[in-house]
């Protein structure tokens, strides 16, 4: 079992990344770099079980809040997911091969790198092309029963739209407790979640009651 340290790092990178995938699909992509990490037959276990825990310890921060329902600007966006972590782990895991003297494998790293930001650039293109995703307002609060209406496109991108049959008080107190706080400066109760270390990313939402339902509508921008 001399390689049990390996299983133990990938399994928690992927018991991270399930937890957020609701959320966030591309905290997924989070994995990767602990796995060329772990799966490199040159990384003794001297160096690759503190090395493995900072990858864990970065991957943490970036995939818990977006399961918890955080933002704010110190949360990672989903895109940033895709190529500052791997960034990031790929200077933490260059940094152990130098302590351990060995080769650092260049070419995986540059692989991922370059999946990653081709990721995270076709994450900002279906911004700007297809409806938002869930972005913390779905699933909706417990006991209330959503309906989604098509989306509504304009020139300015797309948003989605659904109605919750129940209280207005509810549906707002759910949007906060998913951090909807920040006011959009659009006025008419519209508020924001921010996400983004470097780059942010900001989805808004507004509320409208009629005919007994609560009409939410949000978009990423």
């Amino acid at each position: 079992m001399e390689h049990w340290w390996r299983v133990t790092v990938v399994s928690t990178a992927v018991a991270l990344g399930v937890f957020a995938a609701g959320v966030a699909p591309t905290v997924l992509f989070g994995v990767v770099p602990v796995l060329v990490w772990c799966a490199d037959p040159r990384r003794s276990r001297r160096v690759g079980v503190p090395v493995g825990v900072v990858l864990l310890v970065l991957l943490a921060w970036f995939a818990l809040p977006h399961g918890l329902g955080w933002s704010g600007r110190w949360v990672p966006s989903a895109a940033e997911v895709c190529w500052l972590y791997p960034l990031s782990a790929a200077v933490v895991c260059l940094v152990g091969a130098r302590v351990e003297r060995r080769p650092a494998g260049c070419v995986p790293w540059a692989v991922v790198l370059c999946l990653g930001f081709a990721l995270a650039l076709g994450d900002l293109v279906l911004l700007d092309e297809s409806p938002p995703g869930n972005e913390g307002v779905l699933p909706g609060p417990v006991g209330l029963r959503a309906v989604e209406a098509d989306p509504v496109c304009g020139s300015g991108g797309c948003a989605r739209v659904v109605g919750f049959g129940g209280d207005r008080a509810a549906v707002r107190a759910h949007l906060g407790s998913r951090g909807f706080t920040t006011p959009s400066g659009r006025g008419g109760g519209w508020v924001c979640r921010v996400t983004g270390v470097v780059v942010e990313r900001r989805a808004c939402a507004g509320l409208r009651e009629r005919a007994g339902v609560v009409e939410v509508t949000w978009y990423v921008g």
